[in-house]
């Protein structure tokens, strides 16, 4: 994958060390040992724990929520360098970090204790995402390395968590050992900090957050970038991001009989954060306008994946007639078909839809993902084998598997390669960190609204029994179908009608 990368010219004027260590963050460590965190939770939480599909779906939520504050880490290491280097210290603290919380999770024996463990888990990751991101844009804003090499690096996250759900699948019946493999490849990365770290994180010595050596194509007014750092205003934005995550567990906590404060937290939320970020960013609308589209996606495809697991994995005394799945299978086989797909739509990105303008690629994947979510609604219903004649893993492969793994990358791309190219000098990692940090506060509002939803509509479900899918149809309609169509009035509203591959 590296070779082909290289050869086709979407890596250029990246060192070969910088894409290695690209590979083993997002296909190590945010690929493998990230899918083993998120596709663990299912065997872990509502098989293991014996948990209901309303709190399987909350512990992840509440495990994610850390990625809101994907901007206070890019500030602080932009800010304030940890013996000499503004990253590299805190790679290796965040991959000894990872290996210990990927230990807890495996040691525990309560659900909150591997909650905890968890969360200590994504905090690490996403320390780790948040930093090899910033190092990538720097490459993109003063060495001209070509955008579309985000891809890249996402495909190698795609092909590392099909190796999270060959874990997971494999060791469903003892998912605790599963973590335990993910604590021994937390630790890839340290050889390559502590004994090549000039190589590897070019230009991060203090100081100076781009060396002087490296910017000899760029005009004289942006060589001494040691004044830009982040401002307080930025400061209190990430901080306010970080700081509603903390209430969107409050909220999540005490969600449990109630319809309407879901509802309104996420209004809130989302205009709040919204208001923030325009007058923050008022110099660069366009940053501002891909952090509101970036949350407003993921808000308006409502997350459900606690009703939908639950669905798809039931056992005939939960729901009588359902597709019966097995956990190799929807663990396993599904999930590597689907990083196949977003591998794939990650070269199809690279290499035809940055040809697009920002705006066009945006209308076309959201358009897209709203067709994937027609799939589940089809089997639900049993429409596959009444109408079709089509078996219930064939047709999920074709839709779930491969089609929404591919919607969902060819959707994510264009907002962060844009964001590449209008960050301004400096405090490269902050600002980059903005749009990722209001992607994840989307997706924490997102299942929010779908705990909400869940609960007004009566969908529930439990692994020791007592299920009730009578209203998931409904439910899959408004989360899948109808709530996205906002994303494409927001796309058309406020994305610019920017080219996304710019030529060297």
């Amino acid at each position: 994958m590296i070779w082909l990368a290289q050869q086709s010219g979407i890596l250029k004027n990246v060192s070969n060390n910088v894409v290695i260590n690209l590979f083993i963050n997002y296909g190590v460590i945010v690929g493998c040992v990230g899918g083993i965190c998120l596709f663990g939770s299912l065997p872990l939480f509502y098989f293991h724990y014996k948990m209901s599909a309303v709190d399987y779906q909350k512990n992840i939520a509440v495990t994610f929520l850390p990625w809101c504050g994907k901007a206070i880490v890019g500030a602080i290491s932009d800010t304030y360098p940890i013996a000499g280097w503004h990253k590299r210290w805190l790679l290796v603290a965040a991959s000894v970090g990872l290996c210990g919380g990927m230990l807890g999770v495996g040691m525990s024996t309560a659900p909150g204790d591997a909650l905890g463990w968890l969360f200590v888990a994504s905090v690490c990751i996403m320390i780790n995402s948040t930093l090899w991101e910033g190092q990538y844009a720097n490459n993109i804003r003063f060495l001209k390395a070509d955008p579309r090499g985000i891809s890249f690096a996402w495909g190698g996250y795609m092909l590392g968590t099909a190796g999270g759900a060959v874990i997971v699948s494999t060791m469903a019946g003892m998912i605790q050992n599963a973590y335990f493999m993910g604590a021994a490849m937390a630790v890839t990365p340290l050889p390559f900090l502590l004994l090549l770290p000039d190589i590897t994180l070019q230009g991060d010595r203090e100081n100076t957050l781009i060396d002087q050596g490296l910017l000899s194509n760029v005009e004289p007014s942006k060589n001494d970038l040691r004044g830009k750092r982040a401002s307080s205003v930025e400061w209190a934005l990430a901080w306010g991001i970080a700081l509603l995550s903390v209430v969107l567990i409050v909220v999540i906590e005490t969600l449990r009989g109630y319809v309407v404060t879901p509802f309104l937290v996420v209004v809130g939320t989302g205009i709040g954060a919204t208001m923030a970020v325009l007058r923050v960013m008022k110099g660069n609308t366009t940053l501002a306008a891909l952090c509101i589209m970036s949350m407003a996606h993921h808000i308006f495809w409502v997350d459900i994946t606690g009703a939908l697991d639950a669905f798809y994995t039931a056992d005939e005394e939960c729901f009588l007639g359902g597709p019966g799945f097995d956990l190799k299978f929807y663990l396993g086989v599904v999930h590597i078909i689907g990083s196949a797909g977003g591998l794939g739509a990650a070269a199809f990105y690279a290499f035809v839809v940055a040809g697009f303008d920002t705006r066009t690629a945006l209308l076309g994947a959201v358009t897209f993902r709203i067709a994937t979510g027609i799939f589940d609604l089809v089997i639900v219903q049993r429409w596959n084998r009444v109408y079709l004649g089509v078996d219930d893993k064939a047709f999920f492969v074709m839709g779930d598997a491969v089609a929404s793994s591919a919607a969902g990358m060819l959707a994510m791309l264009p907002n962060k390669t844009l964001a590449s190219r209008v960050i301004a000098g400096g405090g490269t990692t902050t600002e980059y960190a903005f749009v990722d940090s209001y992607m994840f506060l989307g997706q924490g509002l997102s299942r929010v609204l779908g705990m909400g939803l869940m609960t007004s509509l009566g969908v529930r479900a439990d692994a020791r029994g007592g299920c009730d899918f009578t209203m998931l149809p409904i439910l899959i309609a408004i989360a899948h179908c109808v709530m996205p169509i906002l994303s494409l009035t927001t796309a058309w509203a406020i994305v610019p009608r920017a080219i996304i591959k710019r030529e060297n």
